[in-house]
């Protein structure tokens, strides 16, 4: 594009790529879906290493406001060793996520290599091995937060029971969708 003048203009915008072939719309997909995993399993992973490796107030410390001559305040629903090991599974998952994700991503980064994988493959083996990665990354990733919920549960038992309900639904919800779109 040029100007009266002769000289070479830019243009103002640049125009989206052509995303024509499937297996492009596939990968751009498959991109985004791993930088989404990668995203949740770093900010988890972080979270609960700093959370693992600090000293973590004891359940049977925490006291509700009781009246005179009730029953003891609170009996925990977990002891502290078992919601230092819930979290420690939390952050062992988030980064077992974080390693797949990243190592996927680096292989599919090159084109040639991903036209090769995809070459190499029936069509069926393709869909399975992608089905067998998005279920492996999904559980991956929820599986965490089951873990995290359970966690609360012994310092707040309700918000840790609804919070483990609610998760426990997603997971049934992320299966259900996954086998639908399979």
């Amino acid at each position: 594009m040029s100007n009266t003048t002769g000289i070479p203009v830019v243009a103002q915008e640049t125009p989206a790529p052509n995303l024509t072939n499937k297996r492009e719309h596939v990968w751009a997909w498959v991109d985004g879906y791993l930088k989404g995993i990668i995203g949740i399993s770093v900010f988890g992973g972080q979270i609960t290493f700093t959370v693992l490796v600090s000293e973590i107030a004891d359940p049977a410390d925490v006291v509700r406001p009781v009246r005179a001559n009730a029953d003891p305040a609170f009996t925990p629903t977990f002891p502290r060793e078992t919601v230092r090991t819930f979290i420690g599974i939390s952050w062992l998952l988030f980064i077992i996520s974080l390693g797949i994700s990243v190592f996927l991503k680096m292989i599919l980064s090159d084109r040639n290599d991903r036209d090769r994988l995809v070459r190499n493959l029936s069509t069926q083996g393709f869909h399975r091995l992608y089905s067998v990665i998005t279920f492996v990354l999904n559980t991956l990733s929820v599986a965490p937060f089951l873990f995290l919920s359970l966690a609360t549960t012994a310092y707040l038992p309700v918000v840790g029971w609804i919070g483990t309900a609610f998760v426990s639904l997603f997971a049934v919800v992320v299966c259900i969708t996954w086998r639908i779109l399979d």
